[in-house]
């Protein structure tokens, strides 16, 4: 089982992990899961700039476990999925306060992001599979958007991955 990693609020307002008293770039799932919780809760309050905070760190914690298993042969199952229900959080936030520009360009930072992690070398099969689900799901978020001019660019982009 994954231990809880404490987080320290630095000087600049930026949270980080803390592991035996020193501070750590230690990310688990447990912590991706407690600052999407948080998030949650922050929305559901109407504290959109907590929710915001919290889904960036949740955000920043995916992205590190990825990072971190990319190259092993066998990942755990939630890599890509941490990411892109991170992603879609925030868009969710933007949504909710009518910022559809902002929720835009996040869809589109996700849609980008999980494309560059196509081209890494040398993924195993699992995390390939990750990465085309989570693509069809941003996908699917960008079509129900509705701006044809990204939805036909992100079509060809993925009609030329696989």
């Amino acid at each position: 089982m994954e231990q809880l990693i404490p987080l320290v609020r630095l000087e600049n307002g930026q949270r980080v992990p803390q592991h035996g008293g020193k501070i750590s770039r230690i990310a688990t799932n447990l912590n991706w899961q407690r600052e999407i919780v948080s998030g949650n809760n922050a929305m559901a309050k109407g504290l959109y700039f907590t929710a915001y905070d919290h889904y960036k760190i949740a955000l920043g914690i995916a992205k590190s476990l990825l990072k971190t298993h990319q190259h092993h042969d066998i990942v755990p199952d939630n890599l890509v999925p941490a990411i892109v229900v991170s992603y879609l959080n925030i868009c969710d936030l933007w949504e909710k306060q009518n910022k559809t520009t902002a929720r835009q360009g996040y869809l589109c930072a996700a849609f980008d992001y999980l494309v560059i992690q196509t081209q890494t070398p040398n993924l195993c099969l699992d995390l390939q599979e990750q990465l085309r689900c989570g693509l069809d799901k941003v996908f699917v978020e960008i079509v129900e958007m509705g701006d044809m001019e990204i939805i036909v660019t992100n079509k060809k982009i993925l009609m030329t991955l696989w």
